[in-house]
């Protein structure tokens, strides 16, 4: 008789554990400015996007948020020709949280931009060489293979100041899935950042991600990344990891089925 009401805590007990409540992580998805900033994305409670991203690179609180940062693709207006409007970037790290590095070029590339015009794009990676190909300009760097990424994200910056620019992703495609409708940034006395997160349902290594770029100012033309596009491989956590209530009932649970078992052996 005296066993009964330990079973029925025991059972009460596994019942409990199994509708514990678990982290909510990353889904399969496209996600724009709104959503990241947003509930449940940004516990911090960051405004600015590229502090948001920081974050998300180094350690940020919980830690179910956080990103690995894979090689870059990077499209930007230089400082003139002798510096460069294409990048395979290396990753970049933070930490701690907002102390960076990282992001130097592996290959830069070089070519002219013309104002208002759409260019086409592809980044992408066979192996162990990554490849960035804006119109008939393409680079490539070999070498810098490593483990596989399951998202991308697509940012955009149009700086402030005199000059009205703007800076635009669109057709945007990952290994032939549409992603989203696009994101770009435009700015009028004031600078502009925006982003757009592609993430997959599955991990890959070999990647071809397309689509338009294009770039358009009034006036003197931006210099030094003053209008900027990368393309960002990221490792982004989409298991659900149990929050630790749930281990302290699973604990409690396995506690109980310890009892029962001394229990008979008494």
């Amino acid at each position: 008789m005296s066993r009964l009401p330990v079973r029925s805590t025991l059972v009460a007990g596994l019942v409990i554990l199994a509708a514990a409540p678990a982290s909510a992580q990353w889904l399969p998805g496209t996600y724009g400015n709104t959503a990241v900033l947003g509930a449940p994305y940004n516990p911090e409670g960051a405004t600015d996007l590229d502090v948001w991203f920081r974050n998300r690179l180094g350690g940020g609180s919980p830690s179910v948020y956080n990103f690995v940062e894979r090689p870059v693709g990077e499209l930007r207006i230089g400082r003139g020709n002798a510096d460069r409007q294409l990048g395979i970037n290396a990753p970049v790290t933070c930490v701690p949280v907002q102390s960076c590095a990282g992001g130097a070029p592996y290959t830069p590339g070089f070519r002219a931009w013309t104002n208002g015009a759409t260019v086409a794009f592809t980044y992408s990676r066979t192996g162990n060489v990554f490849s960035l190909q804006l119109g008939s300009t393409t680079i490539s760097t070999g070498q810098v293979g490593g483990p596989s990424a399951n998202a991308v994200l697509f940012r955009t910056r149009s700086a402030g100041g005199a000059t009205t620019s703007s800076f635009a992703f669109s057709n945007l495609f990952v290994n032939g899935t549409a992603v989203g409708s696009g994101v770009g940034s435009s700015s009028a006395g004031a600078d502009d950042t925006d982003v757009l997160l592609w993430v997959g349902a599955s991990s890959f290594s070999n990647f071809s991600i397309t689509g338009n770029v294009t770039m358009a100012w009034t006036g003197t033309v931006p210099t030094g990344s003053a209008l900027a596009g990368q393309i960002k491989l990221l490792d982004v956590p989409t298991s659900v990891v149990p929050e630790p209530s749930t281990y302290a009932l699973l604990a409690s649970g396995l506690g109980l089925i310890g009892l029962v078992a001394r229990r008979r052996r008494a």
